[in-house]
């Protein structure tokens, strides 16, 4: 079936500042920052670019001033979420390791077990 002019249009709309396709590829990057240690900057990365001109030509790309303003308010979000958690531990141990890989890249390791209330 061909789509409507009305979603066609919702389409492009849903790729525009505060749209649901816009927000899920931004939570997305924010994701793929966090879990492969990238660095902020890697917005305004070429391949970057090509890549997501490719893949979602109507989504406009945040700057790396967003990408950190973003990944702020996630901290806090997991932060408060955290701090309620421990709020419920009634007793904690926590083990601390300390190392450096072979590139001289230093790294502390927490491990933590807890028992609730």
């Amino acid at each position: 079936r061909q789509k409507t002019i009305s979603e066609s249009f919702s389409q492009i709309v849903s790729y525009q500042h505060g749209g649901f396709k816009s927000e899920k590829l931004i939570n997305a990057i924010l994701y793929m920052i966090a879990k492969d240690n990238q660095p902020l900057s890697l917005v305004e990365n070429k391949g970057f670019i090509n890549l997501m001109n490719v893949t979602s030509p109507n989504f406009k790309i945040p700057s790396r001033r967003d990408i950190s303003r973003r990944l702020k308010g996630k901290y806090k979000s997991f932060q408060d979420l955290f701090k309620n958690e421990l709020n419920k531990v009634k007793y904690i141990s926590l083990t601390m390791d300390i190392w450096t890989d072979i590139h001289t890249q230093s790294y502390l390791g927490v491990t933590v077990h807890f028992e609730k209330k």
